[in-house]
């Protein structure tokens, strides 16, 4: 064979036919013996499976079992982390007050911790019920940062996130709204989220502090765009509940009056509107309610009907002032003459109706 044409393989070949004459056998194929370990786990693995089967892993809990809750939270998404819990406020209890931190037990394994500033000096004692909301995971000391529901949290961007409450000084005006400031961070109030109501001059806002909830925060972008409005429509919403617990025909509640109309005014006795018509304002005939009530005003009002159906209550003013017609009879008699005004016909049968 010419080293032109030479191959290994040949040779493999001719090496392998050689080691064949001198046995005087062909090798047979080399089969792998079965590991007793490998065969061993096998059946282990498969008994296991059966025994599992049907088995719901997250619905059992023991202490002391393979991986803790804070393990859990170190394996969870970076994102995830501090909000395994239900969104909204949660109910926790007090369990010590070391230094500048209140520790809260949330149960179900969970401890977090509220700065003691959140309190305004009030501390709570131990075993006290609050209600609290979760910032974030503290994955260095295993705990959940805590904040007390409706309080302002200290931001950065690298913990500001939608549904946060934050405390923002107001900078300036602009076209669209307010430029607020929030720990150093530049931010956004539209003039639409800034009050319940309709704001004609927004300017009377510049240097005050005022409690916002973050809408929008992106940090690539720096865009941080909060709102007065959303807060103060979910502290409204708890309020009305309490109001509409409590609210009965007969009372005389306190409210403030929120616009004025034509016929009548409506009053905020807590979350609730009621309507104060021009007829229940005065015994005497009012022309222009905004002459008698302004908005904004605190006025003590009647409760004169409620309809729970409808969600409609009917208010009085005149009624906690004394009628014309109380104790007549000890000012005026039968022949006694006395000088007196033309009225409206319609203004006279609304005081014979009171």
């Amino acid at each position: 064979m010419s080293d032109a044409n030479w191959n290994p393989r040949d040779l493999d070949e001719r090496i392998d036919a050689a080691m064949d004459a001198a046995t005087n056998k062909r090798s047979e194929p080399a089969q792998q013996p079965v590991s007793l370990r490998r065969q061993l786990d096998a059946e282990i693995e498969a008994e296991l499976e059966a025994a599992l089967e049907g088995f719901d892993a997250d619905s059992f809990s023991t202490p002391g079992g393979p991986r803790t809750r804070a393990e859990d939270r170190k394996h969870a998404p970076r994102s995830a982390r501090g909000q395994e819990a239900e969104a909204g406020p949660r109910k926790g209890k007090v369990v010590a007050v070391r230094g500048k931190s209140v520790f809260v037990d949330l149960a179900a394994k969970s401890e977090g911790v509220v700065p003691v500033e959140q309190f305004g000096g009030k501390i709570p004692a131990i075993g006290d019920m609050i209600d609290v909301v979760v910032d974030r995971f503290d994955t260095a000391e295993g705990l959940l940062i805590l904040s007390l529901k409706g309080a302002a949290v200290e931001a950065n961007w690298e913990n500001v996130h939608k549904g946060m409450i934050v405390e923002a000084r107001v900078t300036k005006t602009n076209k669209g709204g307010l430029d607020v400031e929030v720990n150093g961070i530049r931010g956004f109030l539209p003039i639409g989220q800034i009050d319940i109501n309709r704001v004609e001059d927004a300017a009377v806002y510049v240097n005050q502090k005022l409690r916002v909830v973050v809408t929008e925060a992106n940090q690539r972008e720096k865009n941080l765009v909060v709102s007065r409005r959303v807060l103060l429509e979910q502290e409204r919403a708890e309020l009305k509940e309490k109001t509409w617990a409590t609210l009965e025909e007969g009372q005389v509640r306190h409210g403030v009056v929120r616009s004025v109309k034509d016929f009548g005014a409506f009053v905020d006795l807590g979350g609730v509107d009621g309507l104060l018509h021009v007829g229940e304002m005065s015994w005497v005939r009012v022309s222009d309610p905004s002459g008698l009530i302004k908005v904004g005003q605190e006025v003590d009002v009647k409760v004169l009907r409620i309809d729970r159906e409808t969600k409609k209550v009917s208010l009085g003013l005149k009624q906690l002032t004394p009628s014309p017609w109380d104790r007549i009879e000890e000012r005026l008699s039968r022949g006694m003459t006395v000088t007196g005004k033309v009225t409206p016909a319609d203004g006279l049968r609304r005081l014979r109706r009171a």
